[in-house]
């Protein structure tokens, strides 16, 4: 299984646009814009994938639909409430048990979970270090049969710029 971690796009700021909830802030214009040639980079990259699934927050669903029109991805975009920003491991882990051993999935979500779910994938706990910036990209690959315990392996990880960067 291999599993891709992207971590949505510039947001607009707390506070800036009037909304009740954090989970309905959208992304900047910037955000949009970067993300754009950002998918630009991953189709460079002859990046394919069998699902995405986002966080059912817009920030994370509008960069999730970037990267899928970016690819000419055919699927869905499925969502979830494991990649929401303090999910925790346990209902991550239920999600990736859904997967099949051969699927290449992208994972769009937040800090600081996503961050948190690559080290506990490849280092069996939480470490500090892993720090997504905005449309930052990670690349884990899994041991056929995910079991509790059973450790990944960080192939990559890239920066936006570094994608963009693709010819």
């Amino acid at each position: 299984m291999e599993l891709y971690f992207l971590r949505h796009a510039l947001a607009v700021e707390p506070g800036t646009v009037s909304l009740s909830q954090d989970s309905e802030r959208p992304l900047a214009l910037a955000g949009i814009e970067k993300m754009k040639k950002t998918a630009e980079g991953l189709r460079r990259m002859a990046f394919s994938l069998d699902r995405i699934v986002s966080s059912p927050y817009v920030r994370a669903l509008e960069t999730a639909q970037i990267v899928a029109e970016g690819l000419g991805f055919k699927g869905k975009v499925e969502f979830s409430e494991a990649l929401t920003p303090n999910a925790e491991f346990k209902l991550f882990f239920k999600l990736l048990k859904g997967f099949g051993a051969d699927e290449k999935v992208l994972l769009v979500g937040h800090r600081p979970s996503i961050g948190e779910f690559v080290s506990m994938l490849t280092v069996g706990k939480v470490s500090s270090t892993i720090d997504f910036k905005p449309g930052g990209l990670c690349r884990v690959k899994m041991p056929v049969g995910i079991a509790p315990g059973a450790l990944g392996q960080l192939k990559w990880f890239l920066t936006p710029k570094q994608i963009r960067l693709f010819k």
